[in-house]
C-alpha cells in the first residue's frame, strides 16, 4: 500500500533534519505516481506550499488556507480510492485565519456531501464517534441508534 504525505516538502525536510531523521522526501505529481509499496526511509509527498514559513510549535493563522488545501487534496485522493488519515487540526487558528471552521470532520462532510465518521484506533480498540463538537446534554437527542459490536471485524 502506498503512503503519501500531503504537505510542503521543504517543511518536511526541515523537520526531518531538526529531528535527525534520514528521510528522502520525494515530490510527486499525483497520488498515482507514488510507489506501490512503502519503502522505509522514503516519503512520497504531494506538494502544497505553505503560505508563510513556520517555526515549530508556533501556530500562524496565515497558514489556515494551507491546512484546508491539504485536507481538500486528501479528500480528492480518498475519493479516488485511497484512504485519509489526518493529524490534529487547530480550529481556533483556522478561524483566526478568516475561515469559519468547526472541525475537520465537519469540513470533510462539507467537501464530500457525505457523513464522515471520526475513528480513534489503538491496538485492540477502535472507537467511532457518533457525534462531534456537541455539548454532552445534546448528544442523546442527536445520535442515531447505533448497534453495539462485541467483536472487531
Amino acid at each position: 500500500m502506498a503512503i503519501v504525505a500531503i504537505a510542503d516538502p521543504e517543511l518536511l525536510r526541515q523537520r526531518a533534519q531538526q529531528l535527525g531523521l534520514k528521510i528522502e522526501i520525494q515530490t510527486i505529481a499525483d497520488a498515482g505516481a507514488a510507489p506501490a509499496a512503502h519503502t522505509p526511509g522514503q516519503l512520497p509527498v504531494l506538494p502544497v506550499q505553505l503560505r508563510k514559513p513556520v517555526t515549530a510549535g508556533q501556530l500562524d493563522p496565515a497558514n489556515a488556507s494551507y491546512v484546508l488545501e491539504t485536507l481538500a487534496l486528501g479528500v480528492r485522493c480518498a475519493e479516488a480510492g485511497g484512504a485519509l488519515v489526518t493529524g490534529p487540526v487547530h480550529k481556533a487558528v483556522i478561524n483566526q485565519g478568516g475561515v469559519a471552521f468547526s472541525g475537520h470532520t465537519e469540513y470533510l462532510a462539507q467537501q464530500t456531501g457525505g457523513t464522515p465518521v471520526m475513528m480513534l484506533v489503538t491496538p485492540g480498540l477502535r472507537v467511532a464517534l457518533a457525534t462531534t463538537h456537541l455539548p454532552l446534554r445534546k448528544v442523546a437527542d442527536s445520535s442515531p441508534t447505533l448497534p453495539c459490536i462485541d467483536q472487531p471485524p
